[in-house]
């Protein structure tokens, strides 16, 4: 299994960004998006559909889950079925699941 992924968290940088691509001759991309609760909407989840919309030939988007807090605080705002589901609709290949690094040990 080989992953190899960019983020894309900035459409102001997406002129840049294509440029990178075309340096390092990367013809196909995974973009991946991060979750940003102090965003409003919780995620970078547009500026990867920015992307993707601008070339989806080179694109393919990994949206991130809003981890925000329902008003309880006992759950999401908008129920993961539901995001995973828009984020369907909206024309993302995948979801992106591990947040963070893991740890590793040294035995």
């Amino acid at each position: 299994m080989i992953d190899f992924h960019l983020h894309f968290c900035d459409r102001n940088q997406y002129d840049s960004f294509v440029s990178f691509c075309e340096i390092a001759g990367l013809e196909k991309v995974a973009l991946i998006s991060l979750p940003d609760n102090r965003r409003e909407t919780g995620t970078f989840n547009e500026e990867v559909l920015f992307a993707i919309n601008r070339d989806p030939a080179r694109f393919i988007g990994f949206g991130a889950l809003n981890h925000r807090k329902n008003v309880r605080g006992t759950g999401p705002e908008i129920p993961y079925s539901k995001q995973v589901q828009n984020m369907h609709a909206d024309g993302f290949t995948g979801v992106k699941i591990w947040l963070g690094k893991p740890l590793t040990k040294t035995l």
